[in-house]
């Protein structure tokens, strides 16, 4: 299974350098910044290098702090938690790190929730921003209401935002851009188009990358079949060996059984 997700945290202010592989004795590595241009450790209008080292450790420990954090918001999402995750997601934006991974996570959360609540048809579909290949078959789902179908729509259009968010942080970011165009077309068929145009685009910058391919393929699919039910080309990339595919048109095969609301039980 291909993850959208991603699975480490980094100092949006520290440009492509994840947390864990900033240096662990930061305050050694200051001075050894120091040492190799033969600095002075006091240099005027700036923090001595005492002052540096401490700043440094202070927050090497605070970007420790949050990452686990921030993995064990993922694995919460791993385990279909998405609202859990979503307050650990948030707090950590509360904090200011607002990273492309943060924002791309805390979106999945919520186009998830809302993917729940807006269609039980698509409770067996492996949507290409899942944290984890987990079959949701078995799972019971009750009767949706019209206040469901509100929320589902609100949970996506933040998803969305944050998508877009985070794709503005970096371009390049295939995660965000890829989870734009799902969420695109989740809110509404009329999107569906311009969904279809945003994986064209992807499927352009992303012709050298294999791997990358796959998985843009697998949501172009998954966006056709959302829009006019036709599987056929899920079965042609299944065919092709996309094993994420193969697994989602199974689980289609074993579509759960709904559970009914209270609400439906009630006498009028």
């Amino acid at each position: 299974f291909f993850f959208q997700a991603e699975d480490g945290i980094r100092d949006y202010k520290v440009t492509g350098v994840q947390t864990c592989a900033l240096p662990i004795y930061a305050g050694n590595f200051i001075k050894q910044i120091y040492k190799g241009y033969n600095l002075p450790e006091d240099i005027k209008k700036y923090p001595s290098l005492t002052d540096r080292c401490m700043i440094a450790g202070n927050a090497q420990t605070k970007m420790s702090e949050l990452n686990s954090i921030f993995q064990m918001a993922n694995l919460l999402s791993m385990q279909n938690e998405f609202t859990n995750a979503a307050i650990l997601y948030r707090y950590i934006l509360s904090k200011n790190f607002g990273s492309r991974e943060i924002k791309n996570n805390l979106g999945i959360c919520y186009a998830m929730q809302g993917v729940r609540l807006m269609n039980p048809d698509w409770q067996n579909i492996i949507f290409p921003f899942a944290l984890d290949p987990i079959s949701r078959a078995g799972e019971n789902y009750r009767a949706l209401s019209a206040t469901d179908s509100i929320e589902a729509i609100k949970l996506l259009q933040d998803a969305l935002k944050l998508f877009e968010e985070s794709s503005n942080l970096d371009k390049a970011y295939l995660s965000s851009r890829i989870n734009i165009a799902m969420a695109l077309a989740l809110l509404n068929p009329k999107n569906s188009k311009k969904a279809i145009n945003r994986i064209e685009e992807l499927e352009e910058d992303f012709r050298e990358n294999k791997d990358a391919l796959g998985q843009i393929e697998y949501t172009h699919a998954l966006i056709l079949y959302i829009n006019n039910k036709d599987k056929s080309n899920l079965v042609e990339i299944a065919n092709k060996g996309n094993k994420i595919a193969k697994r989602c048109l199974e689980n289609l095969d074993k579509q759960a059984p709904l559970v009914k609301s209270e609400d439906d039980y009630s006498i009028t």
